[in-house]
């Protein structure tokens, strides 16, 4: 049909990052399956708007047109699509940082289609979204478990790109436990596996992860041979800052003082122009340890100023994200309840209220009746 049409150019876009001509179109699409009352055609319009609205930026207004399409999902008992969308609102609700809601809404769509083999694609997609929530929560047991559960349906599914993911996520997860080696061992995989499938991007990221446990593991040459990759391979700014991090790091350890320094530099430079606060904190920090080994002392003071400052403000920022988040989304829930629930609360007002009326007279006339009875015994005595 033409609505479904439009819906494949308008995801086409999306991933062209044609944002504007995707969301004409998907307006185009709503205001169509309105008017010929389709369904399914107005609920993967509100689908498009809300990628749009997060890619914008503006999480509040993709949550609000995730809902609208959940709640037409809910409606024609369409369990997949509930099933995606609430994947999708997950994914919103950890942007925010708010993770036990995020996981709330993961576990909804793995209850859905956990038992349906042909959507096993977004079971897997749920559970490795459930591993990066428990991560980011510092249950790092509990994340490995998740994407090893998620690695293995992806190789039951022999779905390359997200093999490739979950073996950096795996390894994060050893790096984070100081386990190097394990750690090594999977973003080499990561490696290899994103030569094969030609992304320059995860090549880039992984010259950069292998270079830096290389590092840790006092591979001095090999480190410096991977972290030069990645620089070479992708020019995008936080793969660079994070490889000019780990030269600068490298140097320093060999003595190489005025090449870490310089290294340093270029990431405090490039760290600037984006928006990734951790990697501007971490470089800070790079620089006032640099400093303190050289003797720099008014400068390691500087930096150690800078690095305070900028902590208490990423932590200001986080919190606040957090609360407006929560502020937001109640209020984006709370329409969503009214609107999903409206025909409900009529019919049972309408069912009720004379009931309740009557029996709230009747109740009073009891009241009363006891009332006055109680005067006229104490009046008696």
């Amino acid at each position: 049909t033409k609505v479904n049409t439009i819906y494949q150019i308008a995801s086409s876009l999306i991933r062209e990052s044609d944002l504007e001509e995707a969301k004409r179109l998907a307006d185009s699409q709503l205001e169509i399956s309105l008017l010929i009352e389709y369904q399914k055609g107005e609920a993967l319009a509100y689908n498009i708007l809300a990628i749009v609205d997060r890619r914008n930026g503006d999480i509040k207004g993709s949550l609000d047109h995730q809902l609208k399409a959940y709640s037409i999902w809910d409606m024609t008992n369409d369990y997949v699509g509930k099933a995606k969308s609430s994947i999708n609102i997950g994914h919103l609700y950890r942007d925010k940082g708010l993770y036990d809601e995020a996981i709330s809404y993961y576990n909804t769509a793995i209850d859905l289609i956990s038992k349906e083999e042909q959507y096993r694609n977004l079971t897997r997609v749920a559970v490795r979204n459930l591993g990066r929530c428990h991560e980011e929560k510092g249950n790092l047991m509990m994340a490995e478990d998740y994407y090893r559960n998620a690695l293995d349906m992806a190789i039951d599914e022999s779905n390359q790109g997200a093999i490739n993911s979950l073996y950096n996520d795996l390894g994060i997860i050893y790096e984070l436990q100081e386990d190097y080696t394990t750690a090594l061992s999977y973003f080499q995989r990561y490696l290899e596996l994103s030569q094969s499938i030609s992304s320059s991007y995860d090549i880039a990221l992984a010259h950069n992860n292998v270079g830096y446990m290389q590092l840790k593991q006092g591979n001095i040459e090999s480190s410096v041979n991977h972290l030069q990759s990645s620089l070479n391979e992708n020019n995008a700014s936080d793969i660079q800052i994070r490889a000019l991090q780990n030269l600068g790091v490298l140097n320093r350890e060999q003595g190489k003082f005025e090449s870490a320094i310089s290294y340093l530099h270029q990431a405090e430079k490039a760290a600037q122009g984006i928006d990734q606060n951790q990697l501007t904190i971490s470089t800070t920090e790079e620089l006032a340890i640099t400093y303190e080994k050289i003797g720099n002392t008014a400068k390691a003071l500087e930096y150690t100023k800078k690095l305070d400052v900028q902590q208490r403000e990423l932590k200001d920022a986080e919190y606040k994200l957090v609360l407006q988040g929560a502020k937001d989304f109640k209020e984006v829930e709370v329409r969503y309840a009214s609107f999903n629930n409206s025909l409900l609360i009529e019919a049972i007002e309408s069912k009720y209220s004379g009931y309740f009326f009557a029996a709230l007279f009747v109740g009073l006339a009891i009241f009363v009746a006891s009332f006055y009875s109680s005067v006229y015994k104490m009046w008696r005595a």
